[in-house]
């Protein structure tokens, strides 16, 4: 079935590549970046500026061998792909009436793809939208990249504004608090110096900690009597101050008393210097720049610590040795492990401390027969819980140097798979001729199995082009004329198909499922019609945003199959063909079809 799916989609697209501007292929699975090291341990590797400062990594002696590597790419993107996108003219053609209605009820939406359009559209503009100042769209800009979380594009953005002046009040606290969550403390009390007093307590606050990091303890105390004089709240606040004077690291719950959810970049920078622990609210605050002091907090949840690593790999911030390293110091029992099947049903709901403890034991077998059982379950583990490349990543090392043998057949295709994904496509195909090779010896071949491993290592094997697309084409037609049964593949699919294919004679072999009302809700007139004009008008900033809107909360799976034919097709319209490609290659994965 995946193998139908995918060529389904690269018909399409060698057939638009011939009527539309030219299409830049989305690499499925981003080569890793070569990581230098720093100390022996860490390396802070930004491709735009280097970190100012380095910071003391204070380990706990189960810790030891973590050793933490960090990629941080030149612009970062919550997402698993590589996306490639012209927006030159994405605003000039919208007016200012509905794009302060679609900007002001903007939120994420569960599709990474539109998410990652979204953010490049802001970005990298070129012409600002009707009846707008430039000063006002940049604060548009900058104001809705901190909305949805992605602060740290918008530093990067007001950095190389030039209306900064207009709204120098709220940029001054945007970068305040970038010093502050980045941990660059003497840049962060310099500038505070240079802020106006009229930031209420917050600035107070700052200047009580940066009396501290100077050793000012009196002034500090001095300080922090005034902000207790002003009846500030803010009881988290004092807690740390308190544990920072006292030297004390005890962990202190953050959901027991009042805090302020703008003073985060601040706690974060206290807890830092006093080594205390982190709570899940700063990784959900800023996981662009929090990740990673809290994967180094020794002090920091276990769980939340590789949960904090798991979002690192992701963003590309992480290395898998890192990570291996970090489950390998989980403590568990000698009988825990040997009894993994029983340890693993008591683990709370936390996927973070079963991939800890999977690995562990996939990691002590000695035999190949066994440490591939044990990897299976460790992988399947891993794709129930959207960590399957972590999965593969981190297990390279244990699976390289195993060579294919009768007795290790019935793992050929797991581990092929394996190798597909962390690129060792040399290791992979040795595996799949054995599979091949010995499954026709014994008459036990399964052409379909084989047919899907192939396919898969061809798409991630094929850079060019042309030739990914001509692979995909030669293996279409037939494919579709041998499919006897569609019984299997949900509306949405259907929705695709229909969309895709030109000749009616496939179209007639699949039909919608005979009900007469469909639960999925669909969007107000409102967005469906702004979809629909701009991608008419060649609004193109405004399209993904409408759509984004439409999605809410829902998964691909949960649109209304008509709403999803109206973005699909709108898509098409705008000449979005990379955009078109990465949703339904998203909707594929989504359905489990690659």
């Amino acid at each position: 079935m995946k193998y139908f799916f995918i060529i389904l989609l690269s018909y399409f697209f060698l057939i638009s590549s011939t009527s539309s501007e030219e299409i830049k292929i989305i690499e499925l699975h981003e080569k890793k970046d070569q990581v230098e090291t720093q100390n022996d341990e860490v390396l802070f590797n930004n491709k735009e500026e280097s970190l100012n400062n380095e910071e003391e990594i204070i380990v706990q002696e189960d810790n030891e061998n973590i050793i933490e590597e960090v990629d941080a790419s030149e612009e970062i993107v919550n997402v698993e792909k590589s996306i490639v996108v012209s927006v030159a003219e994405d605003w000039e053609l919208s007016s200012k009436e509905n794009l302060d209605f679609l900007f002001k009820n903007i939120n994420m939406s569960k599709s990474k793809v539109i998410n990652s359009y979204f953010i490049k559209s802001l970005t990298d503009f070129s012409k600002i939208p009707q009846l707008y100042t430039q000063a006002e769209f940049d604060n548009l800009r900058i104001t809705t990249l901190s909305k949805i979380g992605k602060k740290e594009e918008a530093v990067k953005l007001l950095n190389n504004i030039n209306t900064y002046d207009n709204f120098s009040d709220y940029y001054d606290r945007i970068k305040l608090d970038s010093f502050l969550t980045k941990n660059e403390l003497s840049e962060a009390c310099s500038f505070k110096d240079s802020i106006q007093q009229n930031q209420s307590n917050y600035i107070l606050k700052v200047s009580i900690f940066c009396a501290f990091l100077e050793n000012k303890k009196e002034e500090a105390d001095f300080l922090n009597s005034l902000l207790l004089d002003s009846d500030d709240n803010d009881q988290y606040f004092q807690k740390i101050y308190f544990n920072l004077k006292n030297n004390i690291n005890k962990e202190i719950d953050i959901s027991k008393g009042s805090f302020t959810d703008t003073s985060f970049p601040l706690y974060s920078a206290m807890i830092r210097i006093g080594g205390l622990a982190f709570t899940e609210q700063f990784l959900d605050f800023d996981l662009t720049n929090l990740t990673l002091p809290i994967i180094l907090s020794p002090t920091t949840d276990i769980s939340l610590r590789i949960k904090s690593a798991h979002k690192a790999y992701k963003l590309k911030l992480l290395k898998a040795e890192s990570l291996s390293a970090l489950y390998q110091s989980v403590d568990f029992s000698s009988d825990e492990l040997n009894n993994w099947s029983e340890t693993i049903k008591k683990i709370p709901a936390k996927s973070e401390i079963g991939m800890a403890l999977l690995f562990q034991n996939a990691s002590v077998q000695l035999l190949p027969i066994t440490r591939l059982e044990s990897l299976k379950e460790f992988w399947n583990y891993a794709i129930n819980n959207d960590l399957e490349e972590i999965a593969y990543d981190v297990s390279r090392n244990l699976i390289d140097s195993i060579e294919p043998s009768v007795e290790l057949f019935d793992y050929s295709i797991l581990i092929s798979r394996a190798h597909i994904f962390n690129e060792n496509f040399e290791l992979a195909k040795k595996w799949i001729l054995f599979f091949e090779n010995y499954s026709s010896q014994t008459d036990s071949l399964d052409q379909n199995e084989l047919d899907n491993i192939n396919f898969l290592f061809n798409l991630q094997r094929l850079d060019d082009n042309a030739e990914f697309l001509t692979n995909l084409q030669n293996n279409l037609i037939s494919k579709i004329k041998n499919e006897d049964n569609f019984d299997n593949y949900n509306e949405i699919l259907k929705t695709i198909f229909f969309i895709v294919l030109n000749e009616e004679s496939l179209i007639d072999k699949i039909k919608n499922e005979q009900v007469l009302l469909d639960s999925r809700p669909m969007p107000s007139n409102y967005i469906i019609n702004s979809i629909i004009d701009s991608a008419e008008n060649n609004k193109k900033g405004e399209l993904i945003m409408s759509i984004m809107l439409s999605l809410s909360d829902n998964s691909w799976n949960d649109i209304h199959p008509m709403h999803l034919k109206i973005i699909l097709e709108s898509l098409k319209k705008a000449n979005l063909n990379n955009l078109f490609k990465d949703l339904v290659i998203e909707i594929f994965e989504e359905n489990k079809i690659i």
